[in-house]
């Protein structure tokens, strides 16, 4: 008789054979859904990565506006360029004073990261409506 002494194929998904896939009680698709969850959250912080490394390097392009404003200064320092020397300064001092360097540098380099957002803005500048 033919296709005696075979037995019946069955129908498994590729998840089913996996053995990296196979956890007592819990179902193969589970699994699978947990590592697409899982997945997707990878990616959503590779983006806001990508973007907060996006708005650090349009600090290069922001003038400072209190320079060209107030002391009318024709190709003023970047925001940018402010930070880096903020943060050099801060270094120093604060080893100097024995204060805490790896906050105080954090601080300098961070401070102005809205600026790549709403532009440079001079104290006074501002209504306090608009704030």
């Amino acid at each position: 008789m033919p296709g005696a002494g075979l037995e019946r194929a069955t129908a498994r998904s590729s998840a089913e054979c996996s053995p990296r896939l196979s956890y007592p009680g819990i179902p193969a698709i589970q699994i699978v859904r947990n590592l697409s969850l899982s997945f997707q959250i990878i990616i959503g912080i590779n983006k806001m990565i990508e973007e907060f490394f996006q708005k650090v390097l349009e600090l290069k392009n922001v003038p400072r506006q209190g320079w060209k404003e107030k002391l009318e200064i024709v190709n003023p320092e970047s925001v940018a360029e402010h930070s880096y020397s903020t943060a050099i300064i801060s270094m120093i001092l604060s080893d100097l004073e024995g204060l805490n360097s790896e906050k105080i540098i954090k601080m300098a380099l961070l401070h102005d990261l809205t600026e790549s957002i709403i532009g440079d803005i001079i104290p006074g500048s501002i209504t306090k409506m608009k704030s």
